[in-house]
């Protein structure tokens, strides 16, 4: 995954514009496989294979298996069934422009998009996630 001239004892020399790079292409890289995990975990719901390994939820699975807390386990599964009904925000996380807090702060309060148009919630491409969730956010 590193080359040897990433090790830490060669940060040091690192020009800066290559890490604040390096730091972006991995946040993004992050964001989308973080996007593909959670549409894996949608449709190992979807057909419940949790069931098979006597698990009451996906939630319980997941913890078990990806070594998540229960209630994180529960907030990524409801994420992950909130992508299916917001196909803007998805590709926006799939292509790693959002971060899971902010997709996770979105499926709260975006609408889906069953109305003829697009998800009605317009997203913020940068900024803290702490503010997603407000509208002020969203420029309302």
């Amino acid at each position: 995954m590193f080359d040897d001239d990433r090790q830490p004892s060669s940060f040091a020399e690192l020009p800066l514009e290559r890490l604040e790079h390096e730091i972006t292409e991995l946040a993004a890289n992050i964001n989308a496989g973080c996007c593909r995990w959670l549409e894996l975990i949608a449709e190992f719901d979807r057909r419940e294979g949790w069931g098979s390994w006597g698990c009451r939820s996906c939630a319980e699975w997941v913890a078990w298996q990806c070594a998540l807390t229960t209630r994180s386990a529960r907030e990524h599964v409801r994420v992950a069934r909130r992508l299916e009904e917001l196909p803007r925000i998805q590709a926006e996380f799939a292509c790693g422009r959002l971060s899971y807090s902010k997709v996770r702060a979105l499926t709260r309060i975006a609408e889906p998009a069953t109305r003829g148009g697009p998800s009605r919630a317009r997203h913020p491409r940068y900024g803290r996630p702490a503010r997603a969730g407000r509208p002020a956010a969203f420029g309302e």
